[in-house]
């Protein structure tokens, strides 16, 4: 394992501290047009969802629709991204005064995506027109289907683009190159999108739609960059200054009513709780939290799901490890006991302690339905797609993947894939290579560095948090255990003492011992005292 400073050029902003500009010039900003568009992300600067041709002829069918009196149909995904997607088309046909009906299919017995089953009981249900967020482009066939019952399906989508495409309307920013602003959307930012295609006048109702697509924006994990950021900028702002009925109660269940919303609140308690519902038993939940329905109940139970939930993957995962052959370029393991509700966590949690690429699956009467995560530099779905001859069904993108084949195919998977691993990745799989952004003393960090940072939020993929690489610290006493999870070490660096602060717990350092870190420095009041602190990311 080792250390590596980025190398990037280097121009100085003016008006920027040092340290800023460099992180900065990371991130390719170098002029103060591309400053303040980084520091100041406004509504303005959102792509126009009006100017977008395949936009603008849905909203010419969805407006035929209501004209004609009929109503449509929502089919979504159990995810945060589906749930928030199918959320606001609901309050877009609300607002049209539209019949709507949201169809989310179980994950247990549909699986993702649009399924014949699910058209069937949509046309139980009287619809004859249909549109998908979240998923769809992949829908050929069921599109067919569909049109051979007299049934119209739309698609919205925003994953990767595979096979021959659906014979309808369709929108995904995927159909884009990469130079387009909305590239990256996630399935709500499509939804999002089409809601502004037909209103964008700045009102509660439009900020609420921007609070729901911070949330399955950060919770999907796509880049926050482009309109992107602009959107989880603009959503954060919505979700610590206006009372949304339904979050307000996830916010209160998940501890954090009382902070302010950032993107690591979304990540860590409101996602896997609005998750939590759609892995063990219904999104269902998750849709009606979020339309307001039942809130107390609704985020009671979602609450106790996501206990529940972590309850099921640590026990998964145990098994998974005793399972566990190290010497495997990649980790594909597959049991009865596993369930497809956690695998996906499963899968990281090995990507975390293993750095290779992982794949869980559940075995359910010879069928093994999987998910896969893998690491930087490593296309997880550019290795599916050449064993698709293996699968019965197969998608993602290039950190993850989910996939369903016949026990009877599961030896010949495994083969070629940890074959194609050892072919094409063998140089990223042996070295844990560490990238830190640039070089910081703890004396240089300040109130000013401090609030540089704060506008350079929100951090994610595509606008990662900043990784110092903090030198020659020397660690004063013995680690302090906090709540038999957390560590922390008293430490010291050119005479100054601080708190490092190890939040996964993994570290074991000594007194006396030095050692270079890559953190992350923040002031930290407590008890009226004020003290800078180092979170530890890595060493």
């Amino acid at each position: 394992m080792s250390i590596v400073l980025k190398e990037f050029k280097k121009e100085k902003l003016e008006g920027i501290p040092e340290i800023i500009s460099d992180l900065l010039n990371i991130r390719k900003i170098y002029t103060q047009e591309e400053l303040d568009d980084y520091f100041y992300p406004k509504l303005g600067k959102l792509s126009k969802a009006e100017n977008i041709g395949e936009l603008i002829k849905i909203k010419e069918r969805i407006l035929d629709i209501k004209k004609s009196g009929e109503g449509i149909a929502i089919y979504g995904d159990y995810d945060v991204d589906g749930i928030t997607s199918s959320v606001i088309l609901a309050n877009l046909f609300e607002k049209l005064e539209m019949k709507h009906h949201i169809y989310i299919p179980n994950r247990f017995d549909e699986g993702y995506g649009i399924s014949q089953f699910g058209i069937d009981e949509i046309e139980k249900l009287g619809f004859k027109h249909i549109i998908s967020v979240d998923c769809g482009i992949t829908s050929y066939e069921e599109v067919e289907y569909a049109r051979s019952k007299g049934i119209e399906i739309i698609i919205t989508d925003h994953h990767e683009v595979t096979g021959k495409l659906p014979n309808t309307l369709i929108f995904d920013p995927k159909l884009y190159d990469e130079t387009y602003n909305f590239h990256d959307l996630a399935g709500c930012g499509v939804a999002l999108f089409l809601f502004m295609n037909f209103f964008r006048r700045v009102d509660n109702l439009l900020k609420k739609m921007f609070a729901l697509t911070a949330i399955g924006t950060i919770a999907d994990v796509v880049p926050l960059r482009g309109d992107n950021r602009t959107i989880v900028k603009l959503g954060l702002d919505a979700l610590n200054t206006m009372e949304i009925e339904g979050i307000d109660a996830l916010k209160k269940v998940s501890g954090i009513d009382n902070e302010r919303i950032s993107t690591y609140h979304i990540g860590f308690a409101m996602g896997p709780r609005l998750n939590a519902g759609g892995r063990l038993e219904s999104a269902q939940y998750g849709v009606d939290l979020l339309l307001g329905k039942n809130v107390q109940e609704n985020a009671k139970f979602l609450n106790d799901m996501n206990n529940e939930r972590k309850e099921l993957q640590n026990t998964i995962f145990e098994k998974a490890k005793e399972m566990y052959n190290e010497k495997s370029a990649g980790i594909i393991l597959s049991s009865q006991e596993f369930n497809r509700g956690v695998n996906g966590i499963v899968a990281s949690k090995f990507v975390e302690f293993y750095h290779k690429p992982a794949i869980i699956l559940e075995d359910v009467d010879g069928i093994l339905h999987g998910s896969g995560r893998s690491i930087q530099g490593i296309d997880i779905m550019s290795i599916i797609a050449e064993l698709k001859n293996l699968l019965l069904a197969g998608g993602g993108h290039e950190m993850a993947c989910g996939i369903t084949l016949k026990r009877e195919n599961y030896s010949e998977f495994k083969d070629r894939f940890n074959k194609i691993l050892l072919e094409n990745y063998s140089e990223k799989l042996k070295d844990r290579v560490h990238y830190a952004d640039i070089v910081l003393g703890m004396r240089e960090f300040s109130r000013e560095i401090e609030g540089f940072l704060e506008k350079m939020e929100p951090f994610g993929i595509g606008n990662p948090k900043p990784k110092f690489l903090i030198e020659n610290i020397e660690i004063m006493q013995d680690v302090i255990l906090l709540k038999d999870k957390y560590k922390k070490y008293i430490a010291k660096q050119s005479g100054m003492r601080f708190n490092m602060l190890d939040w996964r717990g993994k570290t074991n350092f000594g007194k006396n011992e030095t050692i270079s870190v890559i953190g992350f420095p923040k002031f930290n009041t407590f008890r009226g005292v004020t003290n800078v602190v180092l979170e530890y990311i890595v060493h």
